[in-house]
């Protein structure tokens, strides 16, 4: 293997998403890097994508898997059957800039502690505003995207270690994929990225935000930021609280848990009071009660989690790898005066 220029297995997965698949896969055919190869992982579509793309883009592989295994679980299998160093996730609603590879590759190559890398993201709509400058680790166990509807400027231009990268244009080691475990089964979408990448740097491992690496989002029908979405509620809920469980010391558990819990029931009052929203709170306690009915098993993942950690979460939160829960609520009220 040439070291010098490693070989790159691009993974799309798709689902019913036919539509964008033509622009995705073109704008790749642009990249400066050549020494890398396109996989569609087609999570059960009942549209005409698979057929799509062998026939018009046959230079690309085509893995079909029999149901809809979701991001962590499907990702995991496609994974499973590349054999290259590097493997790059892309989401199929994305375009990539023609350096978007090749500047991936150039900041995963300098360091060997470097597992992950995370593109920026633009919206594709409005060329100047940033989806996803990296991504920040918060006290509730869950994430959120560095400088989301902002301008894109200076400030998001350095290069700099970042909690995680958005599991919509990443770039993972794969080995340190295997040694990490890979995605979450359990998690199905929503905050696997986080939580793989959180593991990484309580394994040793660095993530690192490269401007240089541009894609532009598109966001398909329904995954809109600024729409209600019942089941990333649902989601949401319960792989924050699983993050919590398996990535945190015991003390941060508890206090974690305590701020959920408070967070929740705060939001919970607010809707009643607002006689609105009950589809809201319906979808809310049932992401904690499955977090209840899958807890034995995090509970399991966590003694692994914990018996390869390198690093205390204190280290990570004076890094500034996980914020504390000020600068947390500081952003998501920012979140939501943009209406997210």
């Amino acid at each position: 293997m040439d070291k010098a220029i490693p070989k790159v297995s691009v993974i799309i997965l798709n689902h019913n998403d036919a539509q964008y698949l033509g622009a995705n896969i073109s704008s790749l055919r642009s990249q400066t890097y050549r020494n890398f190869k396109v996989i569609v992982a087609d999570n059960h579509s009942q549209d005409n994508s698979v057929e799509l793309v062998k026939s018009l883009y046959p230079e690309v592989e085509v893995l079909t898997f029999g149901k809809n295994y979701g991001f962590a679980e499907g990702y995991n299998r496609a994974i499973e059957a590349v054999n290259s160093e590097y493997v790059v996730l892309l989401n199929c609603d994305m375009e990539a800039d023609n350096n978007f590879l090749s500047e991936l590759v150039e900041a995963a190559k300098k360091e060997e502690g470097i597992a992950v890398c995370a593109s920026k993201i633009i919206f594709y709509g409005s060329r100047n505003i940033i989806n996803h400058a990296g991504g920040q680790i918060t006290m509730l166990g869950s994430g959120y995207d560095i400088g989301f509807g902002e301008k894109d400027s200076l400030e998001f231009n350095a290069f700099k270690y970042v909690s995680y990268a958005c599991g919509g244009a990443m770039l993972i080691k794969r080995r340190i994929f295997q040694e990490l475990g890979g995605f979450d089964n359990n998690y199905f979408i929503y905050s696997e990225d986080a939580d793989l990448c959180w593991r990484a740097w309580l394994y040793g491992y660095k993530v690192l935000y490269i401007p240089s690496s541009v894609v532009f989002h598109k966001y398909r029908g329904g995954m809109s930021p600024y729409s209600y979405n019942a089941f990333k509620i649902y989601l949401g809920q319960k792989n924050r609280l699983t993050n919590v469980i398996k990535n945190f010391e015991v003390k941060n558990v508890i206090i974690s848990l305590i701020i959920n819990f408070s967070v929740s029931l705060f939001k919970i009052i607010s809707l009643l009071l607002s006689g609105l929203f009950f589809r809201q709170i319906y979808w809310l306690i049932k992401g904690y009660i499955k977090f209840l009915a899958i807890l034995p098993d995090s509970i399991k993942k966590r003694s692994i989690v914990q018996k390869n950690r390198k690093i205390k979460d204190d280290v990570l939160f004076r890094m500034g790898i996980i914020e504390n829960i000020s600068g947390s609520i500081r952003e998501y009220r920012r979140l939501n005066r943009l209406g997210c």
